[in-house]
């Protein structure tokens, strides 16, 4: 039997944001064959360090992990935005240091999903498009997805570019803008479906993204 396990962060669980039934777990679960079974371990807010823990409960029988983090690391380092700063180089050298650290962690935790070779691993990056977003966070989000895209497909992984599905306004919660929509999951687990090839029980699918691989 196929079973599939999201890690991650709010991005998947995100059902505090999200009328009752409309979860990213509850879309991908009416999307596939009964058969497949679908295990939640993503928390609202952890970040790479929770993903470890996450990943130390994993099913013995799983046989797909689908990743979502990253998004609340870049919100731990927020502040640096408003740090003050003599030269641009001198910015530049602190977001570099934050990125090998968001780089290794990063690294962590596709290794502790990869231990087990059998396993497929499918990534997904942090989108950027959050109403209302400034400028210097959509260009220091640029730095994480960098990583993100740099260290999984230098491990041959399937990545997600959420920056191309959740690419409109209804895409995110009117509850909090930096959670996922009833659309926005929607959206989201239609380009899952593709990037795990599994069969789609709906009737049509309506989103089209970037998945590199």
């Amino acid at each position: 039997m196929q079973h599939i396990v999201l890690i991650g962060d709010s991005i998947i669980d995100n059902a505090p944001y999200v009328m009752a039934g409309h979860t990213v777990t509850d879309y991908l679960t009416r999307k596939i064959d009964d058969s497949i079974k679908i295990t939640r371990l993503a928390r609202d807010g952890d970040v790479t360090e929770g993903a470890m823990e996450q990943l130390s409960r994993l099913p013995e029988d799983c046989t797909d992990i689908v990743i979502s983090v990253g998004g609340n690391d870049a919100l731990k380092y927020s502040s640096v935005l408003s740090s003050k700063v003599n030269t641009v180089a001198e910015a530049m050298d602190a977001f570099a240091c934050i990125k090998e650290e968001f780089k290794f962690n990063y690294l962590c935790v596709l290794n502790e999903a990869l231990d087990n070779e059998n396993i497929n691993v499918v990534v997904m990056t942090i989108y950027n498009n959050v109403p209302g977003l400034p400028d210097a966070e959509r260009t220091a989000l640029a730095l994480f997805n960098e990583v993100i895209l740099d260290v999984a497909l230098g491990l041959g992984l399937k990545v997600i570019d959420l920056r191309h599905v959740c690419h409109l306004e209804e895409h995110y919660s009117p509850v909090s803008p930096i959670e996922p929509s009833e659309d926005g999951g929607d959206a989201i687990t239609d380009v899952l479906v593709n990037a795990l090839e599994l069969p789609n029980n709906s009737a049509k699918r309506k989103t089209m993204a970037r998945v590199y691989s």
